[in-house]
């Protein structure tokens, strides 16, 4: 595998620094400690004494968590070093104040049957817009909370300048330290703003230092954290420190919010243009005066800079002015099946007086994003003046926002192994270690503002609505704009913004020059002001036929960018329904299920139940159910994928709705929760492979898609028809070249008059000196019909459904195992080969590496295919990677069992 490059710079470790920060309002920087300075000699006169420390760590361990109901104390008292919070809970930051909670036992797990509805309070619609409501009576979150810890800034040296940074409290509170109120009335307020305190003066060297902040939940109408439709809605709202608490130490001036923007020469890119911005903010009480020295690769850029006592300047590097920032034959970050994902590192430095002031230093890549819409409309996108073609889906948090780096890479990992290019965060921001997977993995990111709840009533915003929701964008919109991951903003999601708000969004992605493309929203109704947005969101999240995605192009069907769409549930595998259920729950389907569903007309499983019943024949147990679901999902994942795949550019995008669930959900994932892989994460890394064959349902054509700017000569492409006892019925075989990122249509498969009402195609593809690939199409001579008279906003029903009750008389099967496995470092890749021993087809044989005999699957693991069909005498071999430590000491197993493949267990040598 290639490595991603990282070009060189003097880098230096910055401990959490280096990302933007807000630092001031209206260029007043807040300072917690009148007269912190006094009788300091101004820096700018310095003759260079001893070295300021330069040093940021985040305030992670040793809190403390108490509800203000339990504590009469104030927060000066709260704050004081000498207090003793006896009785409080552990709590580390980040943790909102429901999450602590049950790290500390206090409620059962609350993702486990409906353990959550037994929390206090916990009155919430499922699926609402829970802005409307206040917490109930009964709640114990519909009071303040208190945060506490100790901390030490170490030695504090003359002119040292001591800084506290809070990254998301939610949702308004007050901060104190050593006990002095540091923030000012009404400043903290909204969920997803930035904050940060001089409270140098008040912070004491050598430790003896408190800070604690009061927290308020969200009220009716405040600009929170919302999860919509998606799961319940946490029963605190999501209150708290959900976001890092960091301490930094400066000299007198501080820098903030290093950026850099990068710009082509179209149109091969072969020179690169930088601008370097960056915010210098004088802590101090004194005129300061110095040099702003920035290095990226070899080029060394500088700046002198005059501050007034308490000023924020913005410093600016053009490249007209510094030639130094253009930069010939750059190396350029490219999405990861286009190319690699080359980042530089740049350091700026701020020295006045002989001495080092600040440092910070980000990582950034050089490449150009740009939208145009199509004669048709359609909003396509273009990195570094290549077209790309969106492939991809929306990312969910943890419920409860325990961000966790381990599972950040996993999942990141999964979209890659997916064969997928993008993510969409709509509304769940703020984590920076996910985008920086994305940046290095090659993932795309559109990110932008959540749908449904106060975000977006407008008609209902007063000043003070629109001044957090202008703060929010600007901290956010400063935290994300270096990541070369980060093709694009929405400002809002499933309707546009009105014209006041949409004019406050545009001006300060202009003030803060944010490089991307916008877009008003989601959906495709014009905005007011910037007028139509080139792209849809028009569903479907419900159960559809495969068919669908090749018609139905006023709806979801692969026409233009669906900004979200789904082919509806997503039942995972029965290993975790029984993780998530309640045994004397597991079977038949009832509230329980639901309960896992989502919100509104997407708390059941009816529609896609009746689809399986009446294509596949109704599930016996919960097995049975969760076996024909993998089924489904993979039919359905591939059907969507692959239209928009053999469609391009008439599609543009598509975003799968969604990658994951919040919590062990039955609806819209491509994994579960347990990061266990489904047939929707199989289905969907088929249709996407970078060279894939493909059958329209639509006219029965066979397809080649190339996802690469490679040519692909001498392709021998194969489709074979098979009745359901095997019989072979059509047969037809070309050879063809692909050009660079095309979709050809080769040719027709006929229906001949004898097939069985079940049956099989076979497509096949092979490249010289490759092992061929194979791609297997269950279909029926009875067609899914769709209701389009009775559509409805989320799906169009089906009046008749496909025959493919066949499967289920396929005969017994077996399959022979074996498998070696090897370390590759911290890794062990197993090698599995299975051999169809029998004159009988092995139908979707699913193998997992367990820990033990019957033990649960090692999860996460990176399978080179599954759900596989072996035809008779046919064998095939299959990798998987995982982590050593994640078989927790236990001897590997193989699982292995199909459609009609009895359970086989077996140790990995």
């Amino acid at each position: 595998m290639r490595q991603m490059a990282i070009w060189p710079v003097a880098f230096v470790l910055c401990l959490g620094a280096c990302q933007s920060r807000d630092v001031a309002v209206s260029g007043a920087v807040p300072d917690a400690g009148a007269g912190a300075d006094a009788g300091v000699p101004d820096a700018a006169g310095g003759d260079g004494g001893t070295p300021w420390t330069v040093a940021s760590t985040k305030l992670a361990g040793g809190w403390k968590l108490q509800s203000s109901e339990a504590v009469p104390d104030t927060g000066d008292v709260i704050s004081s070093p000498s207090y003793r919070p006896e009785g409080w809970y552990d709590a580390t930051v980040p943790s909102t104040v429901f999450a602590a909670l049950v790290a500390n036992g206090v409620y059962p797990d609350p993702f486990f049957g409906t353990n959550l509805r037994s929390v206090p309070g916990m009155g919430y619609p499922v699926g609402e817009n829970f802005s409307n409501y206040d917490m109930p009576d009964d709640s114990p979150f519909r009071v303040k909370w208190w945060y506490r810890a100790a901390f030490d800034p170490g030695t504090v040296g003359d002119d040292q300048q001591v800084w506290l940074r809070f990254r998301g409290l939610n949702y308004a509170g007050r901060i104190y330290v050593n006990g002095k109120r540091i923030s000012r009335p009404g400043d903290i307020e909204g969920a997803f703003r930035h904050h940060e305190f001089n409270v140098t003066g008040l912070a004491e060297a050598g430790g003896g230092n408190a800070v604690a902040v009061e927290v308020a939940p969200p009220k009716v109408n405040d600009l929170g954290i919302t999860f919509i439709d998606w799961n319940p809605a946490p029963p605190d709202k999501n209150m708290g420190l959900w976001n890092d608490v960091e301490m930094s130490l400066t000299g007198p001036v501080a820098i903030r919010h290093p950026h850099v923007v990068t710009a082509l020469d179209p149109p091969s890119g072969a020179t690169a243009r930088l601008s370097v911005t960056a915010r210098l903010v004088n802590g101090s009480s004194r005129d300061v005066s110095g040099t702003l020295r920035g290095t990226i690769g070899g080029a060394v850029f500088s700046q002198d800079v005059a501050l007034a006592a308490r000023e924020e300047k913005q410093v600016v590097f053009d490249p007209a002015s510094f030639p130094e920032l253009v930069i010939a034959n750059p190396h350029l970050w490219w999405p990861w099946e286009l190319g690699p994902q080359e980042l530089y590192d740049m350091e700026l430095v701020f020295e006045t007086g002989g001495r080092v002031s600040d440092r910070q230093a980000i990582r950034f890549g050089i490449r150009e994003v740009k939208s145009e819409f199509t004669a048709d409309g359609h909003r396509l996108f273009f990195v570094n003046f290549r077209k790309v073609l969106i492939r991809g889906a929306g990312y969910a948090p943890d419920m409860l926002l325990r961000f966790s780096p381990e599972r950040d890479e996993a999942e990141v990992g999964y979209v890659k192994h997916m064969n997928l290019n993008a993510i969409r965060l709509e509304g769940k921001l703020g984590n920076t270690r996910l985008l920086d997977l994305c940046d290095k993995q090659g993932i795309m990111v559109i990110a932008g503002w959540c749908c449904c709840d106060f975000w977006e009533e407008w008609h209902a915003w007063n000043e003070g609505t629109y001044e957090i929701a202008a703060a929010s964008q600007r901290d956010q919109i400063r935290e994300i704009r270096n990541h070369p991951s980060v093709i694009a903003w929405l400002n809002a999601s499933d309707r546009p913004p009105v014209e006041r708000a949409e004019k406050a969004y545009l001006e300060i992605l202009e003030e803060e020059r944010w490089p991307n493309p916008v877009v008003s929203s989601a959906d495709d109704r014009p905005a007011d002001f910037s007028g139509p947005s080139g792209v849809k969101m028009t569903g479907p999240y419900e159960w559809v036929p495969p068919h669908y995605w090749l018609s139905n192009k006023d709806r979801g069907g692969a026409f233009g960018f669906n900004t979200e769409t789904s082919p509806g549930p997503a039942v995972p595998p029965l290993e975790s329904l029984k993780r998530m259920l309640p045994e004397d729950h597991l079977w038949p389907i009832g509230s329980t299920w639901n309960y896992h569903a989502g919100g509104g007309v997407f708390g059941d499983l009816l529609v896609f139940t009746e689809a399986m019943s009446k294509r596949h024949g109704a599930a016996r147990d919960a097995a049975d159910y969760a076996a024909k679901s993998q089924l489904m999902a993979y039919e359905g994942i591939r059907a969507m994928f692959e239209a928009y795949g053999g469609r391009k550019y008439t599609s543009t995008g598509v975003i799968q709705w969604m990658l994951n669930n919040a919590w062990p959900g039955v609806i819209w994932h491509l994994y579960d929760y347990y990061l266990k892989p489904g047939g929707g994460y199989f289905g969907a890394r088929k249709a996407c492979e970078p060279l894939h064959v493909q059958y329209h349902y639509d006219d029965r054509t066979v397809v080649v898609v190339n996802s690469t700017y490679g040519e692909h000569k001498g392709v021998k492409v194969t489709a074979r028809l098979f009745n359901i006892d095997l019989s072979e019925s059509y047969s037809h075989e070309e050879t063809v070249d692909i050009g660079p990122d095309a979709a050809v249509t080769l040719f027709a498969v006929p229906e001949p008059p004898d097939l069985s009402t079940t049956y099989f195609l076979r497509l096949g593809l092979e490249e010289p000196g490759k092992t061929p690939a194979h791609n297997l199409y269950w279909l029926s001579t009875k067609p899914d019909v769709l209701d389009d008279e009775n559509a409805e906003w989320y799906y169009t029903p089906t009046k008749e459904f496909a025959d493919l009750t066949g499967i289920n008389d396929l005969p017994a099967a077996a399959v022979e195992v074996s498998a070696t496995v090897e370390n590759d470092g911290t890794d062990e890749i197993a090698t599995i080969t299975l051999e169809n021993t029998t004159d009988r087809l092995a139908f979707f044989v699913r193998v997992e590496v367990t820990r033990g005999q019957g033990g649960e699957e090692v999860l996460p693991i990176l399978w080179s295919d599954n759900y596989v069909t072996l035809w008779p005498g046919e064998s095939v071999t299959l990798t998987a990677k995982y982590e050593s430590a994640d078989v927790h000491g236990l001897a590997p197993y193989l699982r292995v069992e199909g459609y009609n493949v009895p359970k086989v267990e077996t140790p990995i040598p």
